[in-house]
């Protein structure tokens, strides 16, 4: 585990990317559910018809969120027949996570079948992040949820999915330096285009926060704490081989750890210990899938 104290020079100026049509018929959106999903997940008043009501307009996504709920990774004793009873056992932010883990999922992974295996690795890359940065975040953290931010951080490459399938599936092949490194060499910017998707999506600011800043988040001069977790998770869930790239583990900013009070050896033991807990990543994406 290589440790350092740095941050990316902010050189997304300079730089000549890829070409990407922002106004294209198939640039990735954001299905409605999923913005009144948020909409409900963030407002403090929200009840739990309002969430059951929601999801019910969707029968099939209704019907994937029951078949997760009474997944082996729910190990619940008795069947649960309806979202409303689902809201109420699991909670209401966790049936929301799994409503919003379906809906990417669908997104992602209605792709070229040349990107499918990648897309598929995608998506449990983001998963994993979403699960890891919950588990860091307190229970009395008043910030954003730690893992819808997850989930959503890495959504710039589905703008290399829909317009440039070819260059993603080459990138994801092909071995070589870090993960920014790469863009480098193929003249992309996941974390530019994930913060400009995530705005014209209409998501709140720390989603573009996120999206943007997730591999150097000190080049924001006050990083909030959700973004810092986000970054750790990322750092983690790669450590662990959750990545769809074929390149270099990206080394690790060590003022992150310091500025979320955790030790490098603190750091060593979770990763061990993750590492022996691997079937719980597998018992959610079979869930999931």
């Amino acid at each position: 585990m290589t440790m350092m104290d740095t941050g990316r020079k902010d050189d997304k100026v300079k730089r000549n990317l890829l070409a990407i049509d922002w106004n294209a018929s198939e640039l990735p959106t954001l299905p409605k559910v999923a913005n009144r999903l948020l909409g409900i997940l963030n407002n403090e008043d929200a009840l739990v018809k309002d969430l059951a009501d929601c999801i019910d307009k969707d029968p099939a996504l209704a019907t994937k969120i029951l078949k997760a709920a009474n997944s082996a990774f729910y190990a619940m004793r008795f069947e649960i027949t309806s979202i409303h009873q689902a809201i109420v056992l699991l909670g209401f932010r966790e049936i929301g996570r799994i409503a919003l883990s379906f809906l990417l999922a669908d997104r992602l992974l209605s792709v070229a079948p040349i990107a499918k295996s990648h897309a598929t690795a995608l998506w449990k890359h983001m998963t994993a992040v979403a699960v890891l940065a919950k588990e860091l975040t307190p229970r009395d953290a008043l910030e954003p949820d730690a893992y819808t931010l997850g989930l959503l951080h890495d959504i710039g490459w589905l703008i290399l999915v829909s317009q440039a399938p070819d260059v993603f599936v080459s990138m994801c092949e092909e071995k070589g330096p870090n993960t920014l490194e790469m863009e480098r060499l193929w003249a992309t910017d996941h974390c530019l285009w994930g913060a400009k998707l995530a705005e014209k999506w209409g998501l709140p600011e720390p989603f573009q926060i996120v999206s943007l800043r997730h591999h150097d988040p000190f080049q924001e001069v006050e990083p909030p704490k959700y973004l810092l977790r986000i970054a750790l998770a990322d750092y983690a869930a790669k450590a662990l081989g959750v990545s769809m790239l074929n390149t270099e583990q990206n080394e690790l900013d060590y003022r992150i750890l310091k500025a979320l009070s955790f030790s490098e050896d603190w750091l060593s033991d979770w990763l061990t210990t993750l590492q022996g807990n691997m079937d719980r990543f597998d018992a959610i994406w079979s869930a999931f899938l």
